[in-house]
């Protein structure tokens, strides 16, 4: 029988491993393997971190999610595709035979001056780094960004009423939310003041040494330092030879299949489309590039014409203020408010609803 195997267990994979026709499942076995038995959902972090969720409620069983579909499920860390033997290599010294391969990994959270800090990607390292900085006497979000932004409100939000004692402080080296304009960025800063955070925009930093974060204009004390300066795919991706960007990234045509080898496809913040380099990595692509990689895949198995994926120019996007506020964006309209946050609840409560098998099983565990 020929093998499927699926690199990761990304929003991607997740809705692929529920639409394989009968079809396809009578000619492949179906192979996931992850390094983590859980997937955590990044649009609930900022939640978290503010204790509006529990840890079960932003993460799916991988295993019971597998075995409910009939897929074997694999823990362990992909270290090498061999794509002319077609084989897949892990750090547990399994050698997998391949026919067709999809990854879906995800990214990495870029290190600071080689100090790795605490992470927000890979995904299953969250809650570790929230706990930390939850308890933390000086901390430190590194990065002015949207995910830096939430996460600094969010975990501010749960030291204050926990009445945790020392200040959230946040350094970045542009203004705050570089990818918006200076009204909105003002007003994020003003609100984040508001709450207690101390914001030192246009820094740059040169070295961590003795517990102590250096600046080009001061040393701050820190004993936990979030770093969110962006990410880059893993390097597994260069170091099996395939077509990448600057970033790692393994470039995709439209059908999401490797430039490198056709048989070989991807989604999500692991891949960039060739046609589209400058495509934010974010769920908003990820989610909407899931059906199409699931389509695809089982077109190439069967022999048929593949479809193409067409990214949004403009999307709604919803930044968590902490205290159950929330900004919406779209394009160039923002809006500050309550009820921002209540859509959000609703996008992420859906999102568990419409994907139910994913929080029942993960219940189960």
């Amino acid at each position: 029988m020929k093998q499927l195997v699926l690199i990761g267990g990304g929003h991607a994979h997740l809705h692929a491993i529920r639409h394989f026709s009968t079809e396809v499942r009578k000619q492949y076995e179906i192979i996931l393997i992850s390094a983590s038995p859980y997937q955590y959902y990044s649009g609930m972090f900022s939640g978290y971190a503010e204790g509006l969720y529990e840890q079960d409620g932003i993460r799916f069983d991988l295993r019971a999610l597998a075995e409910q579909a009939g897929i074997r499920w694999m823990e362990g860390c992909v270290t090498r595709v061999d794509r002319v033997g077609r084989r897949v290599m892990t750090d547990m010294g399994d050698v997998l035979p391949f026919d067709v391969l999809s990854i879906n990994v995800g990214s990495v959270s870029n290190s600071l001056f080689g100090h790795q800090g605490l992470v927000m990607k890979p995904s299953y390292k969250i809650t570790e780094a929230i706990h930390k900085m939850r308890m933390a006497e000086n901390p430190i979000v590194i990065g002015g960004g949207a995910a830096g932004v939430e996460m600094a409100l969010s975990l501010a939000a749960w030291r204050g009423a926990h009445r945790i004692g020392g200040v959230m402080r946040m350094v970045t080296r542009s203004r705050l939310l570089p990818d918006g304009s200076d009204g909105l960025s003002r007003k994020v800063k003003e609100w984040m003041r508001r709450e207690g955070i101390q914001v030192f925009e246009n820094e740059h930093i040169h070295d961590l040494q003795r517990g102590n974060l250096l600046t080009d204009r001061q040393a701050l004390i820190v004993d936990q330092m979030l770093v969110a300066i962006g990410s880059q795919s893993p390097s597994l991706l260069r170091e099996s030879g395939f077509d990448t960007d600057r970033a790692g990234a393994m470039l995709v045509n439209d059908h999401l299949q490797s430039e490198t080898d056709p048989g070989i496809f991807g989604a999500g913040d692991c891949v960039t489309l060739s046609r589209h380099p400058s495509l934010p990595k974010n769920g908003v692509y990820a989610i909407r590039q899931a059906p199409v990689l699931s389509k695809n895949l089982q077109r190439y198995m069967m022999g048929k014409p593949l479809t193409s994926f067409e990214p949004q120019e403009t999307y709604l996007s919803i930044l968590s203020l902490g205290k159950k506020k929330g900004l919406l964006r779209y394009g160039d309209f923002y809006w500050f408010g309550h009820s921002s946050w209540l859509m959000k609840d609703w996008i992420d409560r859906n999102f568990m609803r419409a994907n139910s098998f994913i929080s029942s099983s993960s219940k189960r565990k």
